[in-house]
């Protein structure tokens, strides 16, 4: 593996982190929409990070580049975050944003 990959891998936690994204926790789009993100990653030919979460209420999984999902809106006169953190996620909530249909107690 390249030096730079390694450094990206190693970076990864840290970058989340300075962008307020906490893998396991509900986010509020500004729009209104609850999703749980349950993973980050990084794009091999860019090495550039991702979200990906899934949404609450529909059900679907998307993926959005980091500084995308973490970036500051100006929506009228205010300046709002893309996706606010609102809240651990339960551990059903993030089942079902893995795809697991049961979970051991």
């Amino acid at each position: 593996m390249s030096d730079e990959k390694t450094e990206a891998q190693s970076k990864l936690a840290e970058t989340c982190a300075a962008a307020g994204v906490r893998v396991g926790h509900v986010y509020q789009h500004y729009r209104g929409g609850l999703y749980v993100v349950f993973a980050v990653s990084l794009a091999e030919a860019t090495l550039l990070p991702y979200v990906h979460y899934y949404s609450l209420e529909r059900g679907t999984r998307w993926t959005r580049p980091l500084a995308n999902f973490s970036a500051v809106m100006n929506v009228d006169t205010a300046r709002v975050q893309r996706f606010e953190r609102v809240r651990p996620a339960t551990n059903d909530e993030l089942a079902r944003a893995i795809g697991v249909r049961e979970v051991a107690s």
